[in-house]
């Protein structure tokens, strides 16, 4: 993820940290204090500037009530002007993270879409299946 924030911000950086699902190290995502930006993720998605998950819902759920603090404590016009604008940024990517999110949701469920455990399985069997069944019957004593 290429990072967005405002130049020369000096602020350090706010460290969300998400358990990976497959298994790997937990993921780290980075963000701008200042304007609220996720800047990496510590991720192979992360290490390639990709848009990994984790961010997706860093940025989803985590920012705008953030966001909305520094909007409260903003004192004069021009943090006030900031920190609105932090905000309505923040929630245009919370949008747009949800909108990915979604998608990729879609295209998984697509992908590898839930069986219905009730639905009957259609299969065939053949004449080397009826042979195979009948020889392990004849070894059980069935036959």
């Amino acid at each position: 993820m290429r990072t967005q924030s405002i130049a020369g911000s000096t602020a350090p950086e706010l460290v969300f940290t998400r358990l990976s699902r497959s298994g790997d190290a937990p993921h780290q995502v980075f963000v701008d204090r200042v304007s609220l930006r996720p800047v990496r993720c510590t991720c192979l998605a992360g290490r390639r500037d990709t848009v990994c998950w984790a961010a997706l819902q860093v940025a989803l759920d985590d920012l705008l009530p953030i966001a909305r603090q520094y909007w409260a404590e903003a004192k004069g016009i021009a943090e006030i002007e900031q920190a609105a604008a932090v905000y309505g940024q923040v929630l245009r990517r919370r949008t747009a993270a949800a909108r990915v999110l979604a998608e990729r949701a879609e295209h998984d469920a697509k992908a590898c879409p839930q069986l219905d455990r009730d639905a009957p399985i259609p299969y065939v069997v053949t004449n080397q299946g009826r042979a195979a069944l009948h020889t392990s019957q004849k070894a059980d004593g069935q036959c």
